[in-house]
């Protein structure tokens, strides 16, 4: 029972032995190796993190009430949705117009083939509010990105991390620009999302075959944009149309670590789904202790080198009395003020 409590303890790794110095030296290019030995030595304060980016994320359990029927009524009503023209002439036959009442025999099979019931479910208003409140995650979404990106960039940077004191406090801190980001983020996710959706189902249209890749290429593309995106804000105070085109250019410059980085995490889903088929109830919960840490580390672990080399160490080469001399000292680019 220790164990598991230690795995989302904020204090696991805080004090523990973690990835020693030497080991931090000999990996400074973030390799394969590393990565598996990091993602093994600081997997508890992921989860933990994964955890509590679910939980701000509560509006997706609203919605999954809202469309579970729970609160709906039910009446009863027809399978078919041609009962209603032979209802039609039903009507006819009772008006006893002569050809109507020559097809009584015929009504009565149509009413028997078309008439069978079944219970209609009818989606009430407290289900439509709850589908409703899945509009926060425009707001929510966004803003415990902020908070995950700059727990896992810790973890990355192999720093001494408690997840639950560390979290909200960069969301705070940059809320004001991160309001802005987790509405654009949202959107474009949504608007992306819906072309997929759109394009997907009338694929056999040339033009629509062709738009359909063309989106699912701006799609892959801005999955990894939004780790260097997320990164830059918690790191830098920069405007936010600067914040965008470093990120845009810091996805093409890094495209290797970035292709690392969209195999890597299709692995993981791909293994998710396959839990979930083989241990439903353990697959169910895995996306929220694990599934959505471990992607955001992927993603911080492919783009942080990258922002290190082409914006990091730049800054430090033009301000070389500012970097810092040991591990203690907090580096200048940690917190924003």
């Amino acid at each position: 029972m220790s164990k598991l409590f230690n795995l989302f303890s904020g204090s696991n790794n805080k004090s523990g032995r973690g990835v020693t110095k030497k080991q931090v030296e000999r990996d400074k290019k973030m390799g394969v190796g590393f990565f598996f030995r990091l993602l093994k030595a600081r997997l508890g304060n992921i989860s933990s993190t994964s955890l509590i980016f679910s939980v701000c994320n509560f509006p997706i359990l609203l919605f999954l009430f809202g469309i579970s029927g729970n609160l709906d009524s039910s009446v009863p009503g027809p399978i078919s949705p041609l009962y209603a023209q032979v209802y039609g002439m039903e009507v006819a036959a009772v008006k006893g117009t002569e050809l109507a009442a020559k097809q009584g025999p015929l009504l009565s099979t149509l009413h028997g083939i078309f008439g069978v019931n079944t219970s209609v479910s009818v989606v009430s208003l407290g289900s439509k509010i709850f589908m409703y409140c899945a509009a926060l995650l425009i707001l929510t979404f966004g803003l415990a990105s902020i908070g995950a990106i700059y727990n896992i960039r810790s973890v990355a940077r192999c720093e001494p991390l408690s997840p639950w004191s560390e979290f909200f406090p960069a969301v705070r801190r940059n809320f004001k620009q991160g309001i802005l980001i987790a509405v654009m983020d949202a959107l474009l996710i949504l608007f992306l999302g819906y072309d997929l959706i759109a394009y997907y189902a009338n694929a056999n249209q040339f033009f629509m075959q062709m738009s359909f890749y063309v989106v699912l290429f701006f799609t892959i593309i801005y999955y990894v944009m939004r780790f260097h995106m997320y990164l830059i804000l918690v790191t830098f105070d920069l405007k936010t149309s600067k914040l965008l085109k470093n990120a845009v250019l810091l996805t093409f410059l890094g495209w290797k670590r970035s292709l690392l980085c969209l195999i890597a995490s299709v692995l993981t889903v791909l293994i998710s789904v396959y839990l979930y088929v083989l241990l439903p109830f353990f697959g169910l919960l895995l996306p929220f202790v694990f599934t959505f840490g471990i992607l955001t580390f992927i993603g911080v672990y492919a783009a942080y080198p990258v922002i290190d080399k082409y914006m990091i160490e730049p800054y430090y080469l033009e301000h070389p009395e500012e970097r810092p001399e040991e591990e203690e000292i907090e580096p200048v680019f940690t917190d924003r003020g």
